[in-house]
């Protein structure tokens, strides 16, 4: 069965380009080897990320993301089976948001938006991670691509 996670996390470790770089290069070479597809988004020192494939590889995956010292509070946003890849050529697509891609989802509240905010809504979460798919992100990009 195909397993499709969405989760939000906070960074503890390095931001800079050499530290996201790192996560990047090394969520890329696990995820090829496990067959799992998804699509990595950092703003503002929070992560969020889709991760899909058979299921063992995905929880195995998400094991180790959860035990990773570079992120903390790691919440789940939505874990459900999917019939079809939505990311199927990439291993781990990458985005660095520079913020305006979150005027389009109002924040309820009066909270700041922010990755962390949007988890408030699994919905509106993955409506991101969807939209930022379909902004055609090249997923053979490193961390030096710059929002479009």
């Amino acid at each position: 069965m195909l397993l499709q996670l969405g989760y939000v996390s906070t960074a503890t470790g390095s931001t800079d380009r050499a530290g996201l770089l790192d996560i990047l290069e090394t969520a890329r070479g696990l995820n090829h080897g496990a067959g799992v597809t998804g699509l990595l988004l950092f703003y503002d020192g929070h992560f969020m990320q889709l991760l899909e494939g058979e299921e063992h590889a995905v929880r195995d995956i998400f094991g180790r993301i959860a035990a990773d010292p570079r992120h903390r509070d790691i919440t789940v946003l939505f874990e459900e089976p999917i019939d079809e890849r939505l990311f199927t050529d990439w291993t781990m697509g990458f985005q660095r948001l520079d913020g305006n891609e979150l005027l389009e989802f109002p924040v309820e509240n009066g909270a700041a938006p922010g990755l962390r905010a949007m988890a408030q809504d699994a919905g509106r979460a993955k409506q991101l991670l969807l939209r930022m798919r379909s902004r055609g992100l090249d997923p053979r990009k490193d961390i030096a691509t710059t929002p479009s």
